[in-house]
């Protein structure tokens, strides 16, 4: 499908063909941090074993898409679940009864230098209100 990145110019255009499709795939950023990380300033590019994990995961990921539910608006009942790990936040947006509730979309982002020094209820904290704010049409 998609060859191995070999510099970053690689990466950027892998990573530019994904965007698109990251509401589709849970914990995206988490992912793809050690891919997204050859793309900094001053960063060298090498290749590591994270890396190839991240590329296979990214791939099998679009080749095996979940299946999303459109919103129910009758139902007007929305679960919205959130989770912070050393340097991502990711949401969840789903519709019916928890534990069989079914996913309308995902989101997740990196966390940034300051914030990857916040404590570990600060940055679920931080996921709790970034996930409001971006899934607010539906809340």
């Amino acid at each position: 499908m998609y060859p191995r990145p070999k510099n970053a110019k690689d990466i950027k255009s892998f990573l530019g063909l994904l965007n698109y499709y990251r509401r589709f795939v849970d914990n995206f950023a988490k992912i793809a941090k050690p891919l997204t990380y050859l793309l900094k300033k001053d960063i060298p590019f090498k290749w590591t074993d994270n890396c190839e994990h991240s590329f296979g995961e990214l791939k099998k990921a679009l080749m095996n898409p979940p299946l999303l539910v459109y919103p129910d608006w009758e139902n007007g009942k929305f679960n919205l679940m959130t989770d912070a790990s050393q340097y991502a936040i990711g949401a969840v947006l789903s519709q019916g009864e928890v534990p069989k509730d079914q996913p309308i979309a995902y989101a997740s982002r990196t966390l940034n230098q300051a914030e990857t020094n916040y404590s570990v209820i600060q940055k679920e904290l931080l996921a709790i209100v970034w996930a409001v704010k971006y899934f607010r049409p539906y809340l």
